[in-house]
């Protein structure tokens, strides 16, 4: 048993030995090996430096980095400290910059303390190391380190490590995006219907700025224009009273612009104003139609022919039948209190052209007429029918159309006249 204990001791010994060499030995061949293969110590640049400026124990802190731009507010103290990544014991030492001469003026050492800015403008700091630790006093394990990975080379105490720039800015308050709205009992733009060019269309809209900052910009666009719905500027609206006409943004002020438009056609729009930050759009759901006129054409006292039904056939009274005259004109023939004696109607668009085949009566005019419409000078034209023999009050709350016949002896809740009237101003 004794036996074993020396020899145990003995190996205890010479690992002991060996061990010892290795940390001297191994070392040296290892740094012998690194410098062949030309690895040098690190240096550790200017961009590792930080200026904190802040409160700690809220965790609200800004930190401030070379060629930074921060915006922070005047007359609040709050504490400071410079920090590096590589150094620990350091101090910094901070300058404004005179905006006229570009020289330094002296604000005095900070780290730590508390600091409150008085002025915006160019600021600088200088870091200095106050006594960093050096190789010499490194553990064994650290000189393993640096023979194997590189060692860090440490600035002499006082020397200069870097200087940190940055400008300071007012804090800005958050930007509200423009509101735009409609005028009340309006869809933003009046007439809604026009023809090219000869109509002039009425934009109008409210800006709302909470900021109360005056637009930058703010137009209309029209879509579907020869011009690719270039904007159209819009400027204060001269017929806007009250709050709308004050001045003040953030209550609401209105704004128009007036102009015709080109090009035929539906076209939607849109508004958009711009604060100087931020955009914001308006689109309009109500179109404007710009078209042609359409014309409804009412022809003199006996324009319209007449009829009524036959035995077996329909029957012309008017114009009268060449031989039947007497018994045509006489079933156009009233009662005393004004009523028809027969059931007389006429037919839509049914216009006297030529009286006979022989006498032009409308031909000329409604040739005119067709010529507009191919040549787009209006969209559509139409005559209207109706009975002559009535006065207008009957004629405007009668007319009962039944196919192709139109019957203007009894009132009706869809009058003739009103509803092709409708018909050609709605398209």
């Amino acid at each position: 048993m004794g036996d074993c204990h020396v020899v145990a001791d003995g190996l205890s010994r010479n690992i002991a030995r060996n061990f010892l060499r290795s940390i001297f030995i191994v070392p040296s061949l290892a740094l012998v090996f690194l410098i062949f293969l030309g690895t040098r110590p690190t240096i550790v640049g200017a961009y590792d430096l930080y200026f904190i400026w802040g409160d700690f124990l809220l965790n609200e802190q800004i930190q401030i980095l070379d060629g930074g731009v921060y915006q922070v507010p005047l007359a609040v103290s709050k504490e400071t400290y410079v920090s590096s990544d590589i150094y620990s014991n350091i101090q910094g030492h901070l300058y404004r910059i005179d905006p006229t001469t570009g020289n330094r003026i002296d604000l005095g050492s900070i780290g730590p303390n508390n600091l409150a800015w008085d002025t915006y403008g160019k600021y600088e700091v200088d870091v200095f190391d106050l006594g960093p630790l050096m190789l010499s006093q490194e553990s064994i394990w650290g000189k393993i380190k640096d023979s194997f990975f590189g060692a860090t080379a440490y600035a002499a105490a006082g020397d200069l490590l870097g200087t940190i720039h940055f400008t300071l800015e007012p804090v800005q308050a958050p930007n509200h995006a423009p509101e735009l709205s409609l005028v009340s009992n309006s869809n933003g733009v009046s007439p809604q219907k026009g023809t090219p060019t000869a109509t002039t269309f009425n934009f109008n809209i409210i800006y709302t700025d909470l900021d109360n900052t005056a637009p930058a910009s703010i137009a209309v666009a029209i879509a579907g224009m020869n011009d690719s719905g270039a904007p159209h500027t819009l400027t204060t609206d001269p017929h806007a009273t009250g709050t709308l006409a004050d001045g003040i943004y953030s209550n609401g002020e209105a704004f128009s612009a007036s102009f015709g438009i080109s090009t035929k056609g539906e076209h939607t729009f849109a508004f958009t104003a711009f604060d100087g930050t931020a955009t914001t759009t308006l689109q309009i759901l109500q179109t404007i139609e710009v078209g042609n006129s359409n014309v409804a054409f009412f022809p003199g006292v006996e324009a319209s022919r007449l009829y009524k039904n036959g035995f077996l056939f329909e029957d012309q009274v008017w114009l009268p039948t060449i031989g039947a005259l007497d018994n045509d004109v006489g079933n156009l023939f009233m009662n005393p209190d004004g009523t028809s004696k027969e059931n007389i109607y006429t037919k839509e668009g049914d216009l006297v052209a030529r009286g006979y085949a022989l006498v032009p009566v409308y031909e000329g005019f409604s040739e005119a007429m067709d010529t507009l419409v191919f040549g787009r000078t209006i969209n559509a034209w139409k005559p209207i029918s109706y009975d002559w023999r009535l006065d207008y009050s009957a004629l405007l709350a009668s007319g009962k159309q039944d196919g192709e016949k139109i019957s203007y002896l009894s009132a009706t809740d869809t009058p003739y006249i009103y509803q092709e009237l409708k018909k050609l101003a709605d398209s």
